[in-house]
Parts: C-alpha cells; structure tokens; sequence
C-alpha cells in the first residue's frame, strides 16, 4: 500500500513538470531502499519507523536506473542497517564515498563483508560505524584478505577504516603514510606486529586499542607521538615497543608510551668505517658482521651511531676474508662466532 501511494506521489510529481532529481525522496530498486538526491542515491532504512528489516545477504549495486535517470550509490545512511541482526553479508560497491552514523551498530549477524577495491575502502569516510566491527572478515573480490599492505597512494588512514577487523593479521604501512585517523584499527586483535614509519605525524586516539595480539610495536620516529583523549594502545601494552635508540628516555617518560611493557632500541644494521655492525638480540650491543678492509682491523670497544652508544660484543660467523692479516680485538668481544675467521689463512 505504501509502495503504491509513493508511486502516485512520483506520478503527480512528474505530470507537475518537477523531476524526481529536485528532492531527496526515498525510492525502493531490488529489495533495498534509497533516498535519492540530483543523481545520487544513498542507502537508507527500509522501514519508516523503527529499525530496519534487511536479512541475509545484501548485494548494493553502484548504480541503478529509473525513470531514464542513472544513480550512483555514493553513500549508506544513518542507521540503513541498524538492528539487522538477520544480516549475514553485505557487499559495498567501490563507488560508496561514506558510512554515517551507526549505519551498522547491532549487526550481530553478520559474517562477511565483500569490496571489489581496497582503494576505494580507503577513500570512504566512516563516521562512528564499520560493518567490520560484527563480520570480521573482509572479502576482495570474493576472497578472503588477512593482511595488509597500504600503497603509495594511499597517504591517510580514515577514523574507524577497519574497526574490529579481527582477522587482520598483519599490516605494512608505505612512507607515504602521515596520518592514522582515530580508532583505525581497533580491536584488530589477530595483529601481531606493527611498524609505524617515521612519515606518520599524527596518530589518532583509540588508533590501536584494545589489538590485544600485538606482541611487537616499531615507532620510526624519534620524537613521541602525543593523545589528548583516548588511551591509543589500550590492552596492548604487554608488547615490546622498539624506538630509535635516541629516543628510548623520552617514550620511557611519554604519557601512554610508557606503559609498555619494555622500550627497546630498534635493530640497525650499519657500515662505520671498515666495519659493518648489526644489533644483538638485546638491542643493546653490537656483533661485527662484516667488513670491506682488505689487510688491517680494529675493532673499537664502543660505537656511536644515531645517538646512542653501543658496546661492541660479539663477532659473527664469515664476518671476515681470506686477505685479512692482522686485527685488534677488544676486551669488550664476548663471544667469536663459528667461522668467523675460517678463510682468513694470512691472518
């Protein structure tokens, strides 16, 4: 009935001479309601009062016709699925631009949310609600992703962009990431490990909290990042933070970076001189790894290097060539690795 009576209001709008572009009108195509505004269509509640009906598996197009007149799905509306908790799928096309208020809240059945793009997922403005927080798992294309790997044209990660995505497994930020919006990443619980390069100057509060999987958090930049509102790492502070090596005193004294359970320099990896240097599994030491001198070494008990003095303790297997003749070894050097000298014969 009240399907037929809209159709008589769109037939008197138009023998009136107005076109149904003039107004946001709702307008239902295959099973799913939409407001329609110039050519645009944004999904909304299939019921005109109370919480929407929608069950199952739910498939948006990108576009549709009516009236001779092509829309494209640009965005899904406050509340469009709210309390569906019979929605089991949803597949969102690569031309929605925007997710409004509580779009999905109490979605509690759902299991699988389907993308053709991840670019696209990347461009789409979250306001409060990601069907990530209830699925779980994302789907491109119609396989299943449990890792990321952000691109180079990506340069911003939006607020909420994979909220509750427990799934993800892994995540590679590009150095041409500068921001991490606000809850980005929370209650991706399935990470392990994050590296966040010294491009990001901003990380949103919430970014991380509660990835209670997380055992190992790398931050590239030497001064800490600083939150005003939420705590960004919450329930994930059992991990090992590692900062550069300068920086170690101020994430000791930084509010939230301190909590960490242990702040530990970064691993590096360097030529001084004629001697090539590697972390220990300490982080705090070195082991000799190799060298491009052809007769001559000396190896010093200490080294400097991006602000932080290290000691020298170790020397590691081939670390040394067969041109080698004489070398200085200091008190320092605890431990000679198998082969470290082996084709050293003039030595």
């Amino acid at each position: 009935m009240k399907h037929t009576l809209f159709k008589l209001f769109l037939t008197v709008l138009l023998l009136t001479g107005y076109s149904i572009s003039t107004f946001a009108v709702p307008l239902a195509m295959n099973g799913i309601w939409y407001d329609l505004s110039g050519n645009k269509a944004t999904v909304r509640q299939n019921t005109t009062y109370g919480s929407s009906t929608y069950s199952g598996n739910v498939v948006i197009p990108s576009s549709f016709t009516y009236n001779n007149t092509t829309y494209t799905v640009t965005s899904i509306g406050s509340s469009a699925f709210a309390g569906c908790r019979g929605l089991t799928s949803i597949t969102i096309p690569s031309s929605v631009t925007s997710i409004n208020y509580d779009a999905f809240s109490n979605c509690t059945g759902l299991t699988e949310v389907h993308i053709s793009n991840l670019d696209a997922w990347y461009r789409i403005s979250f306001t409060n609600s990601n069907p990530l927080e209830y699925a779980h798992h994302l789907y491109v294309n119609g396989v299943e992703i449990t890792s990321l790997t952000i691109p180079n044209s990506v340069t911003s990660i939006g607020q909420y962009a994979f909220y509750g995505w427990s799934s993800l497994t892994s995540v590679t930020f590009s150095n041409t990431i500068t921001s991490i919006g606000q809850y980005a990443f929370y209650g991706c619980s399935g990470l392990t490990s994050v590296t966040i390069p010294s491009s990001v100057t901003s990380i949103g509060v919430g970014a991380f909290k509660r990835c209670t999987g997380l055992n190992k958090v790398v931050v590239e930049n030497t001064t800490p990042y600083t939150f005003d509102l939420d705590d960004p790492f919450a329930g994930a502070y059992s991990a090992t933070l590692y900062v550069p090596g300068s920086a170690i005193a101020a994430y000791q004294n930084a509010n939230y970076w301190k909590n960490f359970s242990s702040i530990r320099p970064l691993p590096v990896n360097f030529l001084q001189g004629a001697i090539r240097y590697a972390s220990n599994e300490d982080g705090l030491t070195l082991c000799v790894v190799g060298s491009n001198s052809d007769e001559t070494i000396v190896i010093p008990s200490t080294v400097t290097y991006n602000g932080m003095t290290y000691s020298v303790t170790s020397i590691g297997s081939h670390s040394f060539y067969s041109s080698l003749k004489s070398i200085s070894i200091p008190n320092s050097v605890k431990r000679i690795d198998e082969s470290a000298f082996s084709s050293c014969n003039l030595l």
